[in-house]
């Protein structure tokens, strides 16, 4: 949630040389180690939450694989409870 754009040739087509400072977000504070990334205070709206939830829930009901269904219900529930995980 710090606005930044997904770089992934095969499904969004931004290809890693077109990667612009823009295209990296921002954030208050990011702390990073071993196994987690912690970001405050990312560049978000309340609407942009919200919409990506929403884009979440979507992801669940479409998706085939139990795995990876769990794995969004995971990220959900952080997302929901305000703590998100990358």
């Amino acid at each position: 949630m710090t606005g930044a754009t997904l770089v992934d040739n095969e499904r969004f087509g931004l290809m890693l040389d077109k990667i612009e400072l823009k295209h990296f977000g921002s954030a208050n504070n990011i702390r990073v180690d071993s196994e987690f990334t912690h970001i405050v205070g990312g560049a978000y709206t309340a609407e942009s939450l919200e919409q990506r939830i929403e884009e979440i829930k979507l992801t669940i009901e479409r998706e085939e694989s139990i795995h990876i269904k769990g794995v969004h219900k995971e990220r959900l529930a952080r997302m929901t409870s305000k703590i998100a995980e990358i």
